[in-house]
């Protein structure tokens, strides 16, 4: 990214890279996945047990490349359609899902799930607000909606 790039603050200066299979594309301004992740889970006031069990989940390789992935995807439907890009990201998307489904202990399983989309949810809409921090006012009721709705359809 440019200097230039760096610094801007709103979704219209904001362009996809590119699909790369073996490499997640970074989110805008440098956001970190981790700690988005860990900014929703401590929203959420888990007991500590649950907490330290489910961050292992949140930040798993294949929960980090959920939320790289469906951003991107999300922002390309939204504001800057592109179907290739959007059908490779969904292949990894779906890809991403199974890894992590498989990897959750199945005692775990139903209690996860039941929290994992919204989680999820949340935190795409937390990196769409702190990367684009100007064009907020897009980022409204009916988008958290859409944005919520379709992350629940992909995974339950």
């Amino acid at each position: 990214l440019s200097e230039e790039m760096e610094t801007e603050k709103n979704i219209e200066s904001c362009s996809f890279t590119g699909f790369k299979a073996n490499e997640l594309t970074q989110l805008p301004r440098h956001l970190d996945a981790e700690r988005i992740y860990l900014f929703i889970l401590k929203t959420h006031n888990f007991d500590k047990r649950v907490f330290k069990t489910w961050k292992t989940h949140f930040l798993s390789e294949a929960s980090i490349a959920l939320l790289h992935d469906c951003f991107w995807w999300w922002f390309l439907h939204k504001f800057k359609p592109d179907r290739e890009n959007q059908d490779c990201l969904f292949d990894r998307i779906s890809e991403s899902y199974v890894t992590l489904f498989m990897s959750i202990p199945l005692r775990r399983k139903d209690a996860f799930f039941q929290v994992y989309p919204d989680c999820l949810a949340q935190a795409i809409y937390a990196t769409f607000q702190e990367a684009f921090p100007e064009s907020s006012k897009l980022f409204n009721d009916e988008f958290k909606e859409d944005l919520g709705n379709n992350i629940f359809l992909w995974l339950s």
